[in-house]
């Protein structure tokens, strides 16, 4: 499958994720929602950071609304076979 293909029919995102410090006395406490993240689309580079699950949610979201609107893009509307 060329990439190409693979670029109309499906994306591919990588997630990083890291634990900031909340700024404790001793600098090691963490509140619960102090995970911070950037999601990256590989295919084309566009990047994003984000804070909490809803914005790599969004993010993600809102990065394949743009890809699935490109001119050429076809939207695949076969379903994903089970392993």
């Amino acid at each position: 499958m060329s990439t190409e293909s693979l670029s109309k029919d499906s994306s591919l995102f990588l997630v990083r994720l890291w634990a900031e410090r909340d700024g404790g006395s001793d600098g090691n406490e963490r509140s619960d929602n102090a995970r911070r993240g950037k999601v990256l689309h590989v295919l084309s580079g566009e990047a994003h950071h984000f804070h909490d699950w809803a914005g790599l949610i969004a993010q993600m979201e809102m990065m394949l609304s743009q890809f699935e609107n490109a001119p050429g893009a076809v939207a695949s509307e076969q379903p994903i076979p089970a392993p």
